[in-house]
């Protein structure tokens, strides 16, 4: 099995309610966090114990493990309301799981009839059901320990995939060299097992580590390989997120032309039935209208994506967005209204990249409009920024801080940036923008407030 440097601290398995008791601090004291936490634990504490026994001892332990599983799910299904979808879904994921630990418990005792992927993949998706949650600490935690478990019989495509999700849900903690670190080992997996679907997962993750560290130079060279790769994988859904990468990394150049058709092929490429990758999409179009001076078409597509999901990570950069958007157009009774949901979605967020770098984009918004306020979120940003070395938030912050200091508006990088932007004129970028600018959930949102 791969060996990580950082594996002492953040990514070594430790006590599942140990992790678990963390990630309800950070979000907070929620808890219950999910509809299937009493499920995660039971889980998390099979996997653990198992990586801790001897091989023949393992299977045994992981078979009791599942029935625990499959119990608790039992009896917390009467719990919830039929039309509960996140409920049902978190569930469903740790019911599947149950019959996961059964099926790596007869594989690890020699028997030749399981599907060791799938059972892998019903437990990254039990992961994954954390990592929405904002679970991070359990999610690594779980697969920490199943990785240790199940090495027997894990093979190279598999610990490649587990690596690389140990990377995500390590990033979304805020823990961005033990995120590339394990990117680069899944990187290292890959290349002999010839796994190209790991291949490209990684080096999208590296490519958002280089973004989140405002090294966008090495963002656009890992995004570019992900296409490469993705296509060679033959995976749509990795190569809608590298086209999501490369439009990132045009934005970020101020090439707004190039910038439009990545994200609109993105938004294109995502199935009508998930709602939380195409608001992910119109996030990052709304990005390139207000850096092109569209701000009508930024903030539609803003609250076009804050309609879709509800996912903090989403949410939050959306709601930066929009804010930035409102206060160019002078809607201030919106940018109120954003203010409230800002602060209930960073209560439950849990994410210090998304929520320092909201803050910095509302501190920007604030600023626009000449509210003193500026200063109190820019303060929060640079205090979230400075703990987790995001440099490109912190100097966001920064600039706000010394703005409000000298008693004047001064360009932040937004507005810096836009004025080395040429109004975009391609047909099929202009296009895209009024596309974007005729999505009806501006309207329904005026509609509210009036109300």
């Amino acid at each position: 099995m791969t060996r990580l440097a950082h594996e002492p601290d953040l990514l070594a398995p430790v006590a599942p309610f140990d992790a678990y008791r963390e990630d309800v601090a950070r979000l907070g004291g929620r808890s219950p966090i999910g509809a299937a936490d009493d499920a995660w634990l039971i889980a998390a504490h099979a996997l653990a114990r198992a990586a801790s026994l001897g091989h023949a001892d393992r299977p045994a332990l992981l078979a009791a493990g599942g029935d625990a599983v499959q119990a608790v799910v039992a009896a917390t299904r009467g719990r919830h309301a039929a039309d509960d979808d996140a409920a049902t879904r978190a569930l469903d994921a740790a019911a599947a799981a149950g019959d996961a630990l059964h099926a790596l418990g007869r594989l690890l005792g020699g028997a030749s009839d399981g599907d060791r992927e799938s059972a892998v993949a019903a437990l990254q998706r039990l992961v994954a059901e954390q990592e929405m949650a904002g679970a991070f600490r359990l999610a690594l935690t779980n697969l920490a320990a199943l990785r240790l478990a199940a090495a027997p019989i894990l093979g190279a495509r598999c610990e490649g995939l587990l690596l690389a999700q140990q990377g995500r849900a390590a990033r979304q903690l805020g823990a961005l060299e033990a995120a590339r670190e394990s990117y680069r080992a899944a990187l290292d997996v890959a290349r002999p097992a010839h796994a190209t679907d790991v291949r490209a997962r990684a080096l999208l993750g590296m490519g958002v580590v280089a973004n989140m560290r405002g090294n966008y130079p090495e963002a656009r060279r890992c995004f570019r390989r992900a296409v490469v790769a993705a296509r060679r994988a033959g995976s749509v859904e990795m190569r809608r997120a590298a086209h999501q990468g490369l439009f990132i990394a045009a934005v970020t150049a101020g090439d707004i032309e190039t910038a439009l058709p990545h994200g609109w092929a993105a938004l294109r490429q995502t199935s009508p039935d998930a709602p939380d990758q195409r608001a992910e999409a119109l996030v990052n179009l709304a990005e390139a209208g207000h850096l092109a001076g569209e701000h009508r078409a930024a903030l539609s597509a803003c609250l076009g994506a804050l309609e879709l999901s509800d996912l903090a990570r989403i949410r939050l950069p959306a709601i930066g967005a929009a804010a930035r958007a409102a206060a160019a157009l002078g809607e201030r009774r919106l940018v109120e209204h954003l203010a409230r949901d800002l602060e209930r979605t960073i209560g439950r967020s849990g994410q210090p990249f998304e929520n320092a770098q909201a803050l910095a984009a509302f501190a920007e918004a604030l600023l626009a409009i000449g509210d003193p306020r500026a200063a109190e979120y820019a303060a929060r940003s640079s205090d979230l920024a400075a703990a987790g070395a995001f440099h490109e938030v912190r100097l966001r912050a920064e600039r706000v801080t010394d703005a409000v200091s000298l008693g004047a508006q001064r360009p932040t990088r937004d507005a810096a940036r836009a004025r080395r932007v040429a109004a975009p004129q391609s047909p099929r970028v202009q296009a895209v923008l009024r596309t974007l600018e005729a999505l009806p959930a501006a309207r329904r949102y005026a509609e509210r407030l009036a109300r």
